[in-house]
């Protein structure tokens, strides 16, 4: 699995859960806690197995920033 499915996953994990992340009556604290627990995890699924380069690095860093801004 390369970085861009991973990155693809994740994206589609983010607009699964969107209505939560997105809902201003819910508290940031409990919006992290489910990001970490269910967006993250799909960004890094086989992050052990690439060669990570500087290049690939800000791929996965821009897309986890922009997520978290989105909340």
């Amino acid at each position: 699995m390369s970085v861009r499915d991973s990155i693809f996953g994740a994206w589609s994990k983010w607009r699964e859960l969107a209505s939560l992340q997105v809902n201003h009556s819910i508290p940031p604290e409990k919006k992290v806690i489910v990001y970490c627990a269910c967006v993250r995890p799909a960004l890094l699924y086989a992050a052990e197995t690439w060669a990570l380069r500087e290049r690939l690095e800000g791929l996965v860093t821009s897309c986890d920033h922009r997520m978290l801004r989105y909340m």
